[in-house]
């Protein structure tokens, strides 16, 4: 596929390069015709002068046109409005504030405040992975830059990221599946919480054998991120119940699974067994 690839590349390139010698060789018979017409007062030595340069300009024109097509899409990246409406941004713009959402600073969050008010249709920005800001705040468990996006219009479970099979899942569930693999902090509990008072969907789209809805993710995350419940993590869970989700029937802690199941070193699965760990498997069996 790569060989066929560059080959028609290599294709495309010949007949652009035959197409602009013939353009250039009708551009100088024209201009010596129309010169040698006007110096004999040759009328059709000047007309088919007229003729060259016309075939000239109609060899050239598409390639111009592509040339300003393909500059016009580099300059503007193309967004979609939550009514469904297009507009355009900035590329450079649009791909700053995708930048700055990864560097996740106050100081970047202040900037990419800036940029939304000045330019709001940024907030609905997609880059070449299908992450906005949003997502990249859930990702990156960012609470302040979850925030920043939402009082911007940034739409939670946005179908340009989710109605893709690759992308077959909801914000809540994206999130929820990163949080196992990072340190978990206080801006955890805020960004659930904002999900929830969002209407994010908790429907369960992934198609993982030991939990079926939020609360079985959220205590995988809480058990198995660092090996260690925490006081915070307690409250997350919380939050979660507190919402309604209070149990989930399928759930399969790593002491229940059989040993032929192999994780990554992101699963811390030696969990200290405290007073705060019991009190997470008082809520897990809670509903049993």
């Amino acid at each position: 596929m790569a060989f066929a690839g560059m080959f028609i590349g290599i294709i495309l390139l010949v007949i652009l390069a035959i197409v602009i010698i013939v353009a250039i060789i009708f551009g100088i018979t024209a201009i010596i015709l129309k010169i040698i017409g006007k110096v004999k007062d040759n009328k059709k030595l000047k007309v088919t002068g007229n003729v060259f340069l016309v075939l000239s300009i109609v060899n050239i024109a598409p390639i111009i046109i592509f040339a300003g097509y393909l500059t016009y899409k580099s300059m503007f990246a193309e967004v979609i409005l939550p009514d469904g409406k297009t507009k355009n941004v900035s590329s450079k713009t649009a791909f700053r504030i995708i930048d700055l959402a990864h560097d996740g600073s106050d100081e970047a969050i202040a900037e990419i405040e800036k940029l939304l008010d000045k330019k709001p249709n940024l907030v609905y920005f997609h880059d070449n992975n299908r992450e906005s800001i949003l997502d990249v705040g859930l990702e990156n468990g960012n609470a302040e830059l979850v925030r920043t996006a939402i009082e911007h219009g940034a739409v939670i479970d946005d179908p340009e990221r989710y109605e893709y099979r690759a992308y077959d899942k909801t914000s809540m569930e994206e999130y929820l599946e990163n949080m196992i693999g990072r340190e978990f902090t206080r801006d955890d509990i805020e960004i659930i919480t904002l999900l929830f008072e969002n209407d994010a969907d908790t429907s369960y789209k992934l198609r993982i054998h030991y939990y079926s809805n939020p609360f079985g993710m959220a205590v995988w995350g809480v058990l198995y991120n660092d090996g260690i419940v925490t006081d915070d993590e307690l409250e997350f869970m919380q939050v979660i119940i507190d919402n309604g989700i209070t149990h989930d029937s399928e759930l399969i802690l790593m002491e229940d699974l059989s040993s032929n199941y192999h994780f990554s070193d992101e699963y811390h699965s030696n969990v200290k067994k405290d007073d705060n760990y019991y009190l997470l498997v008082e809520l897990i069996r809670k509903e049993d």
